[in-house]
């Protein structure tokens, strides 16, 4: 692999990792801002939440991940192709992602009816925000392919700002349905459904100049859908498997000791899984250099990635472990924090 290929990863995964840490940032602000305005117990039955939607959002069958496969491997004159090929997944993504809603419907209901252990009023809450959570997941699959074809074009900087735009509006509308217009899930569910409404309209817009111009209308074609749900397949069984170990330990508390206690072990669960910023940010850059590119240059790659990984990611483990008690009761209190 080239000098100039190594640096560009280089920049480019700064890059990802410079948006994460934005991101990251602006939860340290609204994180606490979220207990006060809608306390720990609700808070706790929105990660729970949180956690269903993204799960249900792999109902898309790795349909973003074989999409950017398919367009980092074509050439600069496969403009037909490539229209063809997103349009395809885009059709297929909200076909799955209309059947994920509704499971997620029935699922979610038994979620919140059955085995989570919640007071009667609040259960009454989860239940009248559900429709809104299902709202939510054929918006998340179409903006995996979305994100997917542009990322497969390894346009980067257009794909940051997309994250920034959706990460931002994620974590602030929500906050601010529930501080203009009540605490009740509802409201908060509203306000994630409209910051997806607004991510998925940027990154649309983006893909149809970015990546399918000149050609930015093709018919979907019945051929091009066996190839993607193939590649996707392989994608999402190691999808849908890693996220129900996430999520199970979640359940399993909100069921044993109530939402308090989820908010309790996720609030530093999730600042522990940002030190996974680094490898992901690598990953989303070098993904599409390695469909593109020989099995002898992936080999050279792949070596490269690893000992990067290696090197950064453990001094920071370390640190983070090192410092998380002290930094744990000054941002969200000694009650929660112990």
């Amino acid at each position: 692999m080239s000098e100039d290929h190594s640096a560009g990863i280089g920049r480019n995964t700064l890059l990802f990792i410079a948006t994460s840490l934005v991101t990251a940032v602006i939860a340290l602000v609204t994180v606490p801002a979220y207990l006060s305005v809608i306390g720990a117990e609700r808070f706790g039955v929105y990660i729970v939440a949180l956690l269903v939607v993204g799960y249900f959002a792999l109902s898309d069958l790795g349909l973003g991940t074989a999409t950017e496969n398919a367009v980092a491997r074509m050439g600069p004159d496969d403009v037909d192709l490539r229209s063809a090929t997103v349009w395809t997944a885009v059709a297929l993504s909200v076909a799955l992602g209309i059947v994920g809603g509704i499971a997620l419907i029935g699922v979610s209901w038994l979620l919140f009816s059955t085995v989570l252990s919640l007071p009667d009023g609040l259960r009454a809450e989860a239940q009248d925000a559900i429709p809104l959570f299902a709202a939510c997941i054929p918006l998340l699959t179409l903006w995996s392919v979305s994100e997917g074809a542009i990322n497969g074009q390894e346009r980067f900087v257009a794909v940051n700002m997309l994250d920034t735009v959706r990460l931002t509006a994620l974590q602030l509308l929500p906050l601010g349905f529930a501080y203009w217009w009540g605490p009740e899930l509802v409201w908060v569910a509203a306000g994630i459904l409209l910051a997806l409404s607004i991510s998925i309209l940027c990154s649309f817009a983006a893909t149809v100049e970015l990546v399918l111009a000149p050609r930015r209308w093709a018919r979907p074609r019945r051929g091009l859908a066996a190839p993607l749900l193939h590649f996707g397949k392989w994608i999402s069984v190691t999808g849908l498997i890693g996220p129900i170990l996430a999520v199970g330990d979640r359940l399993i508390i909100g069921a044993i000791k109530g939402p308090v206690a989820v908010t309790v072990f996720s609030i530093p669960y999730n600042l522990a899984s940002r030190l996974l910023v680094v490898p992901f940010s690598l990953i989303r850059v070098t993904f599409p250099r390695f469909s593109a590119i020989g099995a002898e240059e992936s080999q050279v790659l792949g070596a490269k990635t690893l000992a990067v990984l290696a090197v950064v990611t453990a001094p920071f483990a370390v640190l983070g472990a090192s410092v998380a008690p002290p930094f744990l009761e000054w941002w969200i209190g000694e009650e929660l924090a112990t």
